[in-house]
């Protein structure tokens, strides 16, 4: 068996479980034959080039997506998933989901009913991210990293048991990043499975349980149970460029 196969052995009963996941958009295969198990309360990386699947990979795992062949079970569901099964993931994606003529509050007030939970949460998203007190200025109006920050609350209003996270350090600076990572660390350490796509590995170096490689729509290495480092990810997606040449 795969260590992509057996690596939820090490963390508990496997929460994502893909076999041959397959996807295309017109002649373009965009997952080609992915075979992925994630336990619970697992922080999993999922590293690869732009366009090698991450996304894709993401969208589906949320349930906005169908597999074109393949199985994927989230929560022991098979795709597609229910409202019920979508109301326990969080996603942040390339779009931030925010409305742009909202504020901060405004939008998470929005979302927290939405869910159906207290207020309370809306105020307790944006004091994790550090928008607490923020004035009332519509979102259009935000720096990029604002918007992020914003979106990652947004994700997280409703504690979600699977959060899924594409390219999460995208437009943060530096103390937003130290910031953004110790929210993670401690949705995990909470019992939060969560799983980051990115290309940017320095900026996730250290923070993952376990990471994958995704080059061309496959799983082309797997760190297995040991914490990877950022160096030890280059070191393999070197190796599968080389591979590929």
């Amino acid at each position: 068996m795969s260590p992509a196969l057996d690596a939820h052995d090490d963390h508990g009963p496997a929460l994502v479980r893909a076999r041959g996941l397959r996807r295309s958009y017109g002649p373009v295969e965009a997952l080609r034959g992915v075979d992925l198990e994630v336990a619970r309360g697992e922080s999993l990386l999922v590293a690869g080039d732009n366009g090698s699947g991450k996304t894709t990979l993401l969208r589906l795992l949320t349930g906005l997506g169908n597999p074109g062949s393949g199985s994927l079970e989230v929560f022991g569901q098979p795709a597609p998933l229910d409202a019920g099964c979508r109301r326990r993931i969080g996603m942040l994606a390339h779009e931030t989901w925010l409305y742009p003529d909202l504020g901060a509050a405004e939008n998470l007030s929005y979302y927290a009913r939405l869910y159906g939970v207290a207020e309370a949460r809306a105020d307790a998203a944006l004091a994790r991210v550090g928008l607490s007190g923020i004035d009332g200025r519509p979102v259009r109006n935000y720096s990029r990293g604002m918007a992020q920050l914003l979106a990652l609350a947004r994700a997280i209003v409703h504690e979600p048991e699977l959060l899924l996270l594409d390219e999460p350090f995208t437009g943060l600076d530096r103390t937003a990043v130290t910031r953004a990572r110790a929210i993670l660390e401690d949705l995990g350490a909470g019992g939060t499975t969560v799983v980051m796509a990115t290309h940017d590995i320095e900026k996730a170096d250290g923070w993952a349980s376990r990471a994958i490689l995704i080059q061309q729509g496959r799983v082309v290495w797997d760190s297995g149970p040991s914490r990877p480092e950022a160096s030890r990810i280059a070191g393999a997606w070197d190796e599968a460029h080389r591979g590929a040449n």
